[in-house]
């Protein structure tokens, strides 16, 4: 376990997991600079883990996207008393530094999720379509327009024998309690060897949306706490699945970055790959703090007159 960033009075901490040193390597690059203006503008700190958090030879080993629920007693074996609550943000995600804290309104007893499902600002079978065809016309014709990425619900939870809920959490980000949930994620994730079967090939999203759904404990957190680009990208940006042009991709995810909080680039396809870049030089970090400004600012609406363009 390694700390980035301490909070000054605060108990609260981001989390994550990066294993491997390019990825390690490429977090700290793309993604983590955005993390720290936020969490410095929070008070909020930073620790991560880059090592594999259960053996490989472990009959319970999975993948390392599993490991981040054991994050917890992780940190409770280290008996650091200040870390109270923990957020857990998937590395290829961006924060925007000037977004609400998000242990703001967080309930202790609960844990706080995304809805992948439902509250977004698009109709989810249309979005989802969007990028099918996109990804088949822009990317590969051999792209099926009919697959698993246009699953139900019941669908999702069936295929992993598991029974359907009314709803998916998006794993990506999740804010939960060290002492009250830290046991009870860690118990989730012994329940399953390393045979499991899951819809993305490994993953977790299903199984974790099943036991939280199930345990009745879920907080509902606003999409912009997790907007997806890759609907961001076929909603508003389709154009960049004809260009791979960094400076253009830049400015399309510092653009969606200004209407959400944290931005999920989450997947293997191209659209998940746009993480790395990088976002927050300079004039970008002045550009969105004058806008946070501004946006904040008492306005009066006076009338100054005719005003035409040069």
């Amino acid at each position: 376990m390694k700390i980035v960033l301490k909070p000054k009075k605060s108990s609260n901490y981001i989390a994550t997991i990066c294993i491997g040193k390019k990825y390690e390597n490429d977090w700290k690059k793309f993604t983590l600079p955005s993390w720290i203006e936020y969490c410095k503008k929070n008070d909020i700190g930073i620790v991560y883990f880059n090592k594999e958090l259960i053996s490989k030879n472990d009959p319970y080993w999975k993948k390392p996207v599993w490991h981040q629920l054991l994050i917890g007693t992780e940190i409770k074996k280290k008996n650091i008393k200040n870390i109270k609550n923990i957020c857990y943000v998937d590395t290829d995600v961006f924060i925007n530094p000037w977004s609400p804290n998000i242990f703001r309104d967080y309930k202790n007893n609960k844990i706080a999720a995304v809805s992948s499902i439902k509250n977004l600002p698009f109709n989810l079978d249309e979005v989802r379509k969007k990028v099918v065809f996109f990804r088949k016309k822009f990317i590969d014709d051999r792209y099926p327009l009919d697959s698993s990425i246009l699953c139900d619900l019941k669908q999702v939870y069936s295929y992993c024998n598991l029974k359907p809920q009314k709803d998916l959490i998006s794993t990506g980000i999740y804010v939960y309690n060290l002492r009250n949930h830290s046991e009870l994620l860690k118990k989730w994730f012994y329940l399953y060897d390393k045979n499991i079967k899951s819809v993305t090939s490994g993953g977790i999203q299903t199984h974790f949306s099943y036991h939280l759904m199930e345990s009745g404990k879920v907080q509902w957190l606003n999409y912009k706490f997790q907007a997806h680009w890759i609907y961001e990208m076929s909603h508003h940006y389709p154009f960049l699945y004809k260009t791979r042009e960094n400076k253009l991709v830049i400015e399309c995810l510092l653009a969606s970055l200004m209407n959400n909080y944290f931005l999920h680039c989450a997947g293997s396809w191209n659209e998940g790959r746009m993480w790395k870049n990088i976002l927050f030089q300079k004039k970008n970090i002045i550009f969105f703090e004058n806008l946070d400004k501004y946006l904040r600012k008492k306005v009066t609406g006076k009338f100054r007159g005719y005003i035409s363009q040069n």
